[in-house]
């Protein structure tokens, strides 16, 4: 059995949301997991649900630079994937706004961040990256995390990261809390339109690289592949993309921390 969880804590998160009947989708991104999506995050469609690079660099350039001027900005994103987009931001976001050479990245899985920072050191060889690995719906347990800045930082949620976490509320107000008065934060958001078919909203996730991606940690606990069946819905209540996930016969999911 692959290795799926980076840490007990991860392994206990997972287990207990399991027992309540749903399992957030940053546990699609720990471990083993992280490579699975990063085969999904170069499919052709995976761009449509992170959002366009141009789109994102145009905004934000003209915001901070009406709030820094010429200053240099610090820059900390908070989930930068696989390094992909955030490479192609980085590299686009400093032709507008000058931006310090070292660059914090953030994530909840230490695996995914290896794979991002190699991509980033790559692309962006002008720039130094520091990582870190935490959970930010709990990261006000582990005091500041963010890197020293001597002057403004922008700190970046982009693409609909923070669609991949637990509780919105938690980890939107634990970024805010490590965050200084002077400091600027983006986040992106896909919107709720009422007048967009439901259809629409799946069509960008169906392929078989989001089915694996997103069913990876039960693989990598003990599941086969062909014991349960799993399907994307549109849930009303949350507005929100759901998995759902129908085992068909009884199935043992184990840590294998505990083998």
């Amino acid at each position: 059995m692959k290795r799926v969880f980076e840490r007990t804590e991860q392994s206990e998160d997972f287990f207990k949301c399991i027992s309540m009947g749903y399992v957030p989708l940053k546990f699609a991104f720990v471990g083993s997991a992280a490579y699975t999506h990063d085969r999904l995050a170069l499919t052709a469609g995976y761009s449509a649900v992170v959002g366009s690079v141009p789109e994102e660099v145009s905004f934000l350039s003209t915001v901070v630079r009406g709030i820094v001027g010429q200053r240099s900005v610090c820059l900390v994103e908070f989930g930068p994937g696989n390094g992909i987009h955030a490479g192609a931001f980085y590299a686009a976001f400093s032709k507008e706004v000058r931006i310090s050479k070292l660059v914090q990245l953030i994530d909840y899985s230490s695996t995914l961040l290896d794979i991002a920072r190699a991509r980033l050191e790559a692309k962006c060889p002008e720039l130094e990256f520091s990582t870190a690995s935490f959970d930010l719906e709990k990261v006000e347990l582990s005091g500041r995390i963010l890197e020293p800045c001597s002057g403004p930082r922008l700190a970046l949620l982009l693409g609909n990261t923070i669609g991949n976490v637990e509780s919105v509320r938690d980890a939107l107000r634990n970024v805010r809390g490590q965050l200084d008065q002077s400091d600027l934060f983006a986040f992106g958001y896909s919107l709720f339109d009422r007048s967009v078919p439901r259809a629409s909203y799946l069509e960008s996730y169906r392929s078989n690289e989001l089915r694996a991606a997103a069913t990876e940690p039960l693989i990598m606990t003990g599941a086969s592949t062909d014991s349960f069946s799993f399907e994307l819905e549109f849930d009303e209540k949350l507005r929100a993309i759901v998995g759902v996930v129908k085992f068909d016969r009884p199935t043992l999911l184990q840590s294998d921390e505990n083998e």
